[in-house]
């Protein structure tokens, strides 16, 4: 049975990083496999691919749009880090390096006639609606993706500069300088759209992949081979190799911009398993430390939450015959309000019954954990979090004292829910 060794990645990282990393974890391969597409599409196949699905192909080539910026930023070209990675270590070891990836294609051909009339079904609204303001959002959705790839052609640091300035231009003129609250709310459906498809086409892109392992290892002989591909395949692809005659040797699981971690054979986490930490560590430093991080990663966060919120209470109202700047400031205060609070809910409910910890708990060491250390559930991390705004008054000292004079450092939030926060052990810090 061939062995395969999964290297998960994020795709804009830095790529010096992510090419050594690389060659320790690979370092036996007979052959390196991609996670990226088997055929190159060109204009008329994109074509093809809008009539089928519209507003998933709309929303592909926007989402490349918009992610391009931290391509030129961090990966310094075009292409995902771990396809760089691969292709320069195949090249220095002589190594084979295949793609394996169906991808877009997969993606769109998973389009079934209903979704298709509903995408088409949409899209004539939205132009109906706002023909000249959708009519050119769509134009420069294309437009700009069609000037990145043509950029890339001449030299990557033209293509780094030209994908900055046209995402940067792009999105000035969608977000400032429309006033068309169907423009906006289309641009964000686009999106959504785009992820939802991707989530729901990521198991058969994952068969595709191993099956195309399978077949290159019996057609070539290939007993040690790696397949690198992006974080959010590794769990599938772990849990089904074996049906497709491949043994997973290790995982590779990568944390961004810092050294992951390899862990033996197919990586699967759940909830129910026992997290691992030092009880012992005090916290409440950390914790303060984690806080920072997170209030700036959740500005971001609720500006989106309350630009949600307005787009589809604006878009109900317009569609209802009504007009948006004839609600009352209460109202329009309360609609905010209520968008950041839904938004800052969701950003620590779901990263903490997700993986028990957010992004300034990772970077500091910190997990959540509830009486049996296990990871919260979904439930159990509302509890914990839907009396934050009581432990936020002011400015946290409700909450600070709180977990100063606890015995298990728990602010009001845990003391409910059960819950505390603990320092991880190295191995739970991925």
């Amino acid at each position: 049975m061939p062995s395969v060794k999964l290297f998960g990645s994020i795709h804009a990282d830095r790529r010096s990083k992510v090419r050594r990393e690389l060659a320790s974890f690979a370092s036996d391969a007979d052959a390196l496999f991609v996670e990226y597409p088997t055929e190159p599409y060109d204009a008329r196949e994109y074509v093809e691919l809008f009539i089928r699905a519209p507003l998933v192909t709309l929303g592909f080539l926007l989402t490349a749009v918009m992610q391009r910026p931290f391509y030129a930023l961090f990966n310094r070209d075009a292409y995902p880090a771990e396809v760089l990675a691969a292709r320069r270590l195949g090249e220095e070891r002589d190594c084979p390096v295949v793609a394996v990836d169906e991808h877009y294609r997969g993606i769109v051909d998973a389009v079934g006639r209903g979704q298709r009339a509903i995408e088409w079904g949409i899209l004539v609204g939205a132009l109906v609606l706002a023909p000249f303001a959708v009519g050119g959002t769509v134009g420069s959705i294309a437009l700009a993706f069609s000037v990145s790839n043509a950029s890339y052609r001449v030299h990557r640091l033209f293509w780094g500069v030209v994908s900055v300035a046209v995402t940067a231009v792009v999105g000035w003129v969608w977000f400032f300088e429309s006033d068309s609250l169907v423009v906006s709310g289309f641009i964000l459906l686009l999106v959504l759209v785009f992820a939802w498809q991707m989530r729901a086409t990521i198991g058969r892109r994952n068969e595709f992949m191993l099956d195309r392992i399978a077949a290159e290892c019996a057609e070539h002989g290939y007993e040690n081979v790696c397949l690198t591909t992006g974080y959010a395949h590794v769990f599938g692809l772990g849990a089904t190799a074996s049906e497709y005659g491949l043994d997973v040797a290790a995982t590779y699981i990568p944390s961004w911009l810092r050294g992951g971690r390899t862990v033996e054979g197919a990586y699967g986490r759940n909830r129910d398993e026992t997290v691992a930490f030092d009880a012992d560590k005090p916290v409440f430093g950390r914790r303060i430390a984690a806080l920072v991080v997170d209030w700036m990663v959740l500005i971001p966060v609720i500006a989106v939450g309350t630009t949600v919120g307005i787009l589809v209470v604006g878009i109900s109202i317009e569609l209802a015959g009504g007009d948006f700047s004839s609600l009352a400031d209460w109202q329009v205060v309360a609609l905010l309000l209520g968008s950041a609070f839904l938004a800052d809910m969701a950003y620590w409910t779901i990263l903490e019954s997700r993986y028990g910890k957010t992004v300034g708990k990772r970077l500091v060491g910190l997990v959540v954990v509830d009486d049996d250390d296990r990871r919260p559930g979904v439930r159990t991390a509302l509890r914990r979090n839907i009396l934050r705004p009581v432990d936020w008054l002011p400015f946290y000292v409700v909450g600070g004292l709180v977990a100063l004079f606890t015995e298990r450092g728990q602010r009001l939030g845990d003391l409910v829910a059960n819950t505390r926060v603990v320092v991880a052990d190295a191995d739970d810090t991925a």
